[in-house]
């Protein structure tokens, strides 16, 4: 009653916001504060089509978003934590594919494991977490476990909980759920770093060394097989126009 008695005095806007889940969250949001618009965050990042009204498949909605940062670029790393957030619960069911996501470098790399990730899915029929609305693999809100202090605040409003799962959980088994993930960070960040050197000493080992001083990387178009030092030693008057070496101020001089 309040929302809408200040929505009448109010001459802008009033956009209303707060566990906006699902299409009937948003029609009953409208109802009861008469606002003139309806926002979503975590509900709409878990789900984008929730102002729809559907529930499409985790690996859809992936894939489409992955098509939209084609033509949008933009960091990877923001492109990841997108898909994280859709994949969440799938990815509760087939931790495994969590940290292939984490290593990927590219887009293509990131569809090639939402492919994976929705063939091993087809053959699921059933989920592990019985307090899920709908099956993983399709889009639906992710409800954060609450504390104590704000379980005990609803017992005492009278508040009936949702889909709740996490409320039944002791203490202990929350700090294990936490331990679990910090771990499962860990791993993931240890795995991208030796990730990240393998590809540094493949990169290496494709460029052999100079030919002449054997110490530093040679050229990989030089004619001579050798570094930038080595190539003006042994080819000084520039017979060969090695393409590698030959810099503007290097011709300047070669010039002259």
């Amino acid at each position: 009653m309040l929302s809408i008695l200040l929505r009448a005095e109010l001459r802008i806007p009033v956009i209303a916001n707060g566990n906006i889940q699902y299409l009937a969250d948003v029609i009953r949001c409208f109802s009861e504060t008469n606002a003139n618009a309806v926002m979503s965050a975590e509900g709409h990042l878990h789900n984008p089509a929730i102002f729809v009204g559907s529930q499409p498949s985790v690996y859809s909605m992936c894939l489409e978003y992955l098509e939209c940062a084609k033509t949008y670029p933009t960091n990877i790393s923001i492109v990841r934590g997108h898909v994280f957030k859709l994949s969440h619960h799938a990815l509760n069911e087939h931790p495994s594919f969590r940290q292939l996501i984490g290593l990927a470098q590219d887009i293509d790399e990131l569809s090639d494991v939402i492919h994976q990730m929705q063939k091993t899915c087809s053959h699921c029929s059933i989920n592990r977490d019985i307090s899920l609305q709908y099956p993983h693999w399709i889009c639906q809100p992710y409800e954060r476990p609450k504390s104590e202090h704000s379980t005990a605040a609803d017992r005492q409003s009278g508040a009936v909980p949702g889909n709740t799962s996490e409320l039944s959980c002791t203490p202990k088994d929350l700090l294990s759920r936490k331990l679990i993930l910090q771990e499962e960070r860990r791993s993931r960040r240890d795995a991208k770093q030796n990730a990240k050197a393998a590809k540094r000493v493949a990169a290496k080992s494709k460029n052999s060394l100079c030919n002449r001083c054997q110490s530093n990387l040679r050229g990989v178009q030089c004619p001579s097989m050798a570094c930038r030092s080595c190539c003006w030693m042994l080819d000084p008057e520039r017979v060969s126009q090695c393409a590698a070496h030959l810099h503007d101020k290097r011709r300047r001089i070669c010039e002259k």
